[in-house]
């Protein structure tokens, strides 16, 4: 190697930012030369993404510290935290894409007084957290986790919130919104002015516990309506229950969001499948209210009757992006028991199948098996197999050729035949990922040519194409891998590479606890940012 190889092989190796590399790859063409023969392989230390916190004494709040927990294994003050972050390596930073605060204390019997300062002091250390770290842009709330009832702590927060690096705010609860417009006027307090770059702000509809003292619910989600309005291009999302009262306040927000331009989308939340049972699987007037936002559905699936919601849906979301069904699979058991025949169970199930979509927008679709009652047992060959081909081809069937991601969660099976329909089924799919996948053909996915993105969590053998430009193995989640040997000085990246049967230029090691976050190999590093998403454990 020549003087000035070795002298770019230096520079890749103290490098201690993928932005870095790339900037100097961008600027310097023997660099970039460089970097496409030889390759860069990184590793880091995961600190953060979600974070726990709790007062060090709740009863004197101005005195107290904020602990926080989930950096690392120890518990530290925030101010510790700060200290720390200020001198970690780049590259841990910049592989942060979301930010999570859980706050852990009951704030509900603190004066206004405790929380406000309460809430200035997380506003601060979040507006740090986002200008350490800089990919970071969305912006995850929690606190309902030990005790019951509302809490509007979190609408403290995003008051006070100043930074143009937020684009995501998510999830906040309707409960939370009422209360907090019980004391104070959005508009008047100019909710927002701090998030100028805000794209998109998440309210979960949550109607089964909400009290009866809230008799206006409509005005105060007009104000904030009113207050969304002032930024550019921002979505209001709403996660809608099964039920009439979180749909009628859903059909009321979007009429009015309408009248004042604000974008929105619906998602839904819990109960759906419930919903439309009770109604023998009718489209009601008030689900009508919400079809044409309709963007996200997520449903279970317990009997095979409930694929007659399925079949309309198919045919009149015309917005829908996203659907995810987890389907309790026990239902081919119960369909041999009763006909005891292949042919004839193979018919039934058919019948529920026998359309064509009519919907052009949908791209991600997610399918998980489960049993609810540990009885199936699905081996190569078995009539219940057999059973779960012919299921999987008639459900596939249905799914619009728009798709582009598609996660597969406990699909197995050496023998199916479903990943033959793949590459002229969908001619869009870029992404695809498996979870609790431990045995499917070798050559599932060699001929989807437009296929970029590979997702495995935990491990599988599966031959991965050349045209493939990234495959992310995923170890955060030990309940996937069970078994599984995860600590990194045991993984060289041959190890891999014989998994998938090729072999990579770059590769990028997040490690946590000394044990594997994830593993990317990356045909070109240029492309690393793509990673932040997929490799996350909220990609599921």
């Amino acid at each position: 190697m020549t003087d000035v190889k070795l002298d770019i092989q230096t520079l890749l190796d103290d490098s201690i930012s993928l932005s870095e590399i790339v900037g100097s790859m961008k600027s310097n063409e023997n660099i970039n030369k460089f970097v496409k023969n030889h390759g860069v392989h990184k590793t880091f230390s995961k600190y953060f993404s979600q974070l726990s916190f709790k007062l060090s004494n709740e009863n004197d709040v101005l005195n107290s510290d904020i602990l926080c927990c989930g950096f690392g294994e120890k518990i530290f003050s925030i101010d510790k935290i700060m200290e720390i972050l200020s001198n970690v390596p780049k590259i841990c930073l910049e592989n942060v894409y979301y930010i999570g605060f859980d706050i852990k204390d009951d704030t509900r019997m603190m004066s206004e007084n405790d929380r406000f300062y309460l809430a200035q002091k997380f506003t601060y250390f979040a507006e740090f957290l986002y200008e350490k770290c800089p990919n970071a842009s969305r912006l995850w709330l929690t606190n309902k986790y030990n005790f019951v009832g509302n809490d509007d702590f979190l609408v403290y927060i995003i008051e006070q919130l100043k930074t143009d690096k937020v684009v995501e705010i998510k999830p906040i609860i309707l409960e939370d919104l009422l209360n907090y417009s019980a004391k104070y006027d959005f508009v008047k307090r100019n909710f927002f002015s701090g998030t100028p770059n805000l794209k998109i702000f998440a309210v979960e509809i949550y109607t089964s516990d909400l009290p009866s003292h809230f008799t206006d619910i409509i005005t105060p989600l007009q104000k904030l309506v009113n207050c969304l309005c002032k930024i550019k291009n921002v979505t209001l999302e709403m996660y809608v229950e099964g039920n009439h009262k979180s749909l009628y306040i859903a059909s009321k927000i979007l009429h009015y969001a309408s009248a004042v331009n604000l974008k929105t989308n619906v998602k839904q939340s819990s109960s759906w499948i419930e919903y439309f049972q009770d109604v023998n699987y009718k489209i009601t007037n008030d689900f009508s209210n919400i079809i044409y936002n309709l963007t996200t559905v997520t449903l279970f699936i317990n009997v095979l009757e409930d694929f007659k919601i399925i079949r309309k849906f198919m045919r009149l979301l015309e917005n829908l992006k996203s659907i995810t069904l987890h389907i309790d699979i026990d239902i081919l058991n119960k369909v041999y028991k009763q006909y005891k025949n292949i042919g004839v169970c193979s018919l039934e199930i058919r019948k529920h199948f026998d359309y064509e979509s009519t919907i052009r927008k949908l791209t991600e679709f997610r399918i998980h098996l489960l049993s609810l009652s540990n009885e199936m047992s699905l081996s190569d060959g078995n009539e219940l197999f057999i059973l779960n081909n012919v299921f999987l081809e008639e459900m596939f069937s249905i799914i619009p050729t728009t798709i582009k991601t598609l996660y597969l969660i406990n699909i197995n099976g050496y023998k199916l035949k479903i990943f033959q329909q793949f590459p002229i089924k969908f001619p869009f799919l870029s992404t695809i990922s498996f979870l609790l996948c431990i045995n499917i053909p070798e050559n599932a996915i060699y001929g989807i040519k437009s296929l970029r993105n590979v997702v495995i969590h935990g491990e599988l053998k599966i031959n991965i194409p050349e045209f493939v430009e990234t495959v992310i193995f995923c170890y955060f989640d030990e309940d996937f891998c069970d078994g599984i040997e995860r600590k990194s000085q045991n993984k060289p990246n041959t190890y891999f590479f014989k998994l998938i049967n090729a072999i990579f230029n770059n590769s990028i090691r997040n490690i946590k606890n000394d044990e594997i976050y994830y593993i990317a190999f990356l045909r070109d590093i240029l492309k690393w940012k793509d990673i932040l998403y997929l490799a996350d454990d909220c990609f599921y």
